[in-house]
């Protein structure tokens, strides 16, 4: 599956785990968001994420990423509330977003070292930058400034985080955005390597994707309610 040349040596082989929602709302303003939404993905699955521009899409990964806080229902990592371990569930997540996340005036390998530090705790060696950034055609710019890089260079160098996390829980917003033909093969080709090591990918996309997966049609949980306590807290409104 894998282009030739390319070393899987790095991937991470994971232990079995289901990850879940239960019953979520999102609230953004006076809006909900989306209502009452489920899903249940375990070890070695994706979930694709669809629906119109709004529904809501980036909302729930951004939930599942803890940078936003549902207004009602639960995150469940193998029947363990997320919220009753947060720690559990931040240590087996990695988001890749819209924004990069990438320091432009250190170069390629720098901000991988940097981030792997940070969300490791341990320092790469260079056969596992080198491999990583070969498999998205970034070698020849491991040692530039990301202030050089195009917007599709640096989209490529923001995903490839999401194998330097070691990380079972992939959640990613449109990551084929902005990708030639080439580099969405290679991408293809990465994030099947990780469901095959029993990592789980949900993934946001207008785009069609090259890999199996269930789809969920964030449409069908829209709620023309209008919001009313909105000054509340979400524990309160819970």
């Amino acid at each position: 599956l894998f282009k030739k040349g390319i070393n899987v040596l790095y991937m991470t082989m994971f232990e079995t785990i289901t990850y879940q929602g239960k019953s979520l709302t999102c609230v953004r303003g006076d809006r909900h968001v989306f209502v009452d939404l489920n899903f249940s993905v375990s070890s070695g699955e994706m979930l694709i994420l669809t629906g119109q521009n709004g529904s809501g899409k980036s909302s729930l990964l951004r939930v599942m990423a803890g940078l936003i806080t549902q207004r009602k229902g639960a995150l469940m990592l193998n029947a363990i509330s997320c919220k009753l371990d947060p720690v559990l569930h931040r240590s087996n997540i990695v988001y890749a977003g819209h924004q990069a996340g990438l320091k432009p005036l250190m170069t390629l390998r720098e901000n991988l070292l940097h981030y792997t530090h940070m969300i490791r705790g341990t320092s790469l060696d260079d056969g596992e930058i080198e491999h990583a950034c070969e498999a998205l055609y970034l070698s020849h710019l491991i040692d530039e400034q990301l202030r050089y890089f195009s917007q599709g260079q640096i989209h490529r160098a923001a995903l490839l985080k999401l194998m330097m996390s070691r990380r079972p829980i992939w959640l990613m917003d449109e990551p084929t955005v902005g990708l030639d033909a080439d580099s969405r093969t290679a991408l293809a080709c990465i994030m099947q390597q990780h469901l095959d090591n029993k990592g789980i990918i949900i993934a946001a996309t207008h785009d069609p994707l090259s890999i199996e997966g269930a789809a969920l049609l964030l449409d069908t949980f829209q709620s023309s309610k209008q919001v009313t306590d909105h000054w509340l807290t979400d524990e309160d409104a819970a």
